[in-house]
């Protein structure tokens, strides 16, 4: 770590990844450090990345007043970035790095996603800046901390084993400055049982968009009437639990289908689509309205529609690790969720009254809830509409980019 002093403070965002929650994250961080007289940011980017960008207005706003830099990555740069072995793509992150910083010297550098760069970290490899991240998804704190029911498997606890060792080496590599992690869990049990836990901080995943902005669209026409409407979105993949979720609906009986309407919005993995599909039309053969697939990318509008318009939002994750964002539009929409009941996602259902927590990767378990939850009454006592309200409230998105300048600003000089 260089020890020279720039002034104004200089930050290098570094975000070699073009899709995921990373982008949402850049835009609010760009737009908070604008803010800032005495900071003077540039990004490393791919081309992709600042495609996406460049569809928002907002950011077209940002680009032309307050004229942001940016490097774009290489098409090698973005390949070796995205490496499909993470060792590799570990060391690769770590070299790109360094070029770059070779030629821009910076105080920070800030990284949305520091899971696939921890290798090349806890082999404390150098670097010219000090380093801010975020870890997207710690397990390791799961099991002691009962964050999960079921018992832990031999490929865990070397898992496990392998995370504490990574982990620790990584907040002792004189580089990071600070770990951020958008597990609140996690960030109380690192500090007092990993070497270097002090560097540990905790970040709100930020809520999004305040629903009363959107007007409904015609989008709410497809859905049926007199049903109770559960509502899956995003991604749709085996990973989200749409195939657990089809198996707990073929172990209801007709009359008890004929009570709820299972909405899947968005775009299905393409090797899993022709199952998926298979497995739709057949329980429409014997209920047309038990299931709807929506296909597709769904514009903010029309997903909107769909949170106010449905009685619970699934959050069928099989075994997912780490915060989710289907909490937070769920609790911005004022709707209670069924979700796993395991890690981080389990443990905010039940601390913070947000719904109902089952293991969703049991069918039989599964189905037993979606019968349970399309009764108004059990419905009404599973949330709290203060622990929604408040939950909102903690991710704000104010509250994201705030907490991560406010670190650079306040770190003493270097």
């Amino acid at each position: 770590m260089s020890n020279f002093k720039l002034n104004p403070i200089r930050i290098l965002l570094f975000e070699p990844e073009y899709a995921g929650h990373q982008m949402e994250f850049l835009m609010l961080f760009v737009k908070r450090v604008i803010q800032e007289k005495n900071i003077d940011l540039s990004l490393v980017i791919t081309a992709e990345l600042l495609k996406r960008l460049r569809v928002c207005i907002e950011w077209k706003e940002l680009e032309i007043q307050h004229k942001v830099k940016y490097v774009l990555l290489t098409k090698l740069e973005k390949k070796r970035c995205n490496h499909s072995l993470l060792a590799l793509r570990s060391f690769w992150l770590w070299y790109t790095l360094r070029t770059c910083l070779k030629r821009t010297p910076v105080n920070f550098v800030v990284s949305m996603r520091v899971d696939h760069f921890q290798l090349a970290l806890a082999f404390r490899l150098p670097l010219a800046s000090s380093l801010i991240g975020i870890l997207f998804q710690p397990s390791l704190h799961y099991v002691e901390l009962e964050m999960t029911s079921t018992p832990c498997t031999m490929r865990e606890r070397i898992k496990n084993i392998r995370q504490r060792v990574l982990y620790s080496a990584m907040l002792n590599n004189p580089v990071m400055h600070t770990l951020f992690t958008l597990d609140d869990t996690f960030a109380g049990w690192g500090a007092t049982q990993l070497s270097g836990g002090e560097k540990i901080g905790y970040i709100p995943d930020p809520s999004h968009p305040e629903l009363s902005h959107y007007k409904n669209t015609m989008i709410a026409n497809h859905l049926p009437k007199g049903r109770t409407i559960f509502l899956l979105f995003g991604a749709l993949a085996r990973r989200k639990g749409v195939f657990s979720l089809l198996a707990a609906l073929r172990l209801l009986s007709v009359s008890e289908r004929q009570n709820i309407c299972v909405v899947f919005a968005g775009k299905i993995n393409e090797s899993e689509r022709k199952s998926f599909q298979q497995q739709v039309t057949d329980l429409q053969v014997e209920d047309v309205d038990s299931c709807l697939h929506i296909d597709g990318f769904l514009p903010t509008e029309d997903l909107i529609t769909l949170l106010r318009q449905c009685d619970v939002v699934l959050a069928c994750y099989q075994h997912f690790v780490g915060s989710s964002g289907i909490l937070l539009w769920a609790a911005s929409a004022g709707k209670p969720v069924l979700a796993q009941s395991y890690g981080l996602v389990g443990r905010w259902v039940v601390d913070k009254q947000l719904g109902m927590s089952v293991n969703t990767s049991n069918p039989a378990e599964f189905s037993h809830a979606l019968i349970a939850l399309s009764d108004e009454n059990i419905r009404r006592n599973c949330f709290n509409k203060g622990g929604l309200d408040a939950f909102s409230l903690e991710h704000h998105p104010d509250f994201f980019a705030k907490q991560i300048v406010s670190t650079i600003i306040e770190a003493p000089s270097l």
